[in-house]
């Protein structure tokens, strides 16, 4: 019995050993996928503004289809595991490239200082959208990085960084 309790006793530290060691891959893993992804949602999604007759996220952000960071396979990792999310700002994205062109056409228009009021308008519903989305999914982020790696943030079998690990 002692030999078998010993087996079981250093199979089950092998086991701890290993999980503890996929923890902390997924929490490099989750540090990666906030620096390079959400971060810049959150940042983008609080600036949105009109900037010299344009609808930008920042002074030197214009409104477009994709971003550089969406390019990157952290991108790809935040659609697997946060798929709400990223869903919501995808169409928070659309929604300001569909205002952005309207808003274009309204400046082209009209060339007087209504113009810049009515645009102001045109997008507070939409800054509010995205400020209420940058600070839920800011919440959430810093919720899973104290608490949840492992629980809520786990290994995905569909993610390319988690099937290497």
């Amino acid at each position: 019995m002692d030999i078998l309790g010993s087996f079981l006793s250093h199979l089950s530290a092998k086991q701890l050993k290993k999980e503890e060691r996929i923890e902390e891959k997924l929490q490099t893993h989750f540090e990666d996928i906030d620096r390079k992804v959400i971060l810049k949602i959150v940042e983008l999604s609080r600036n949105l503004d009109i900037v010299k007759e344009r609808l930008q996220y920042s002074s030197i952000t214009p409104i477009k289809e994709n971003y550089p960071f969406e390019d990157d396979e952290t991108y790809i990792c935040f659609n697997t595991h946060f798929p709400q999310e990223a869903k919501e700002w995808e169409e928070l994205n659309k929604k300001a490239l569909s205002k952005s062109k309207d808003i274009e056409n309204l400046f082209a228009r009209y060339k007087d200082d209504s113009a810049q009021y009515v645009a102001n308008e045109y997008i507070k519903a939409l800054q509010n959208d995205l400020k209420v989305f940058s600070i839920k999914l800011r919440e959430k982020t810093e919720d899973i990085g104290k608490y949840q790696i492992g629980k809520e943030f786990k290994k995905l079998k569909d993610c390319p960084v988690c099937v290497k690990f």
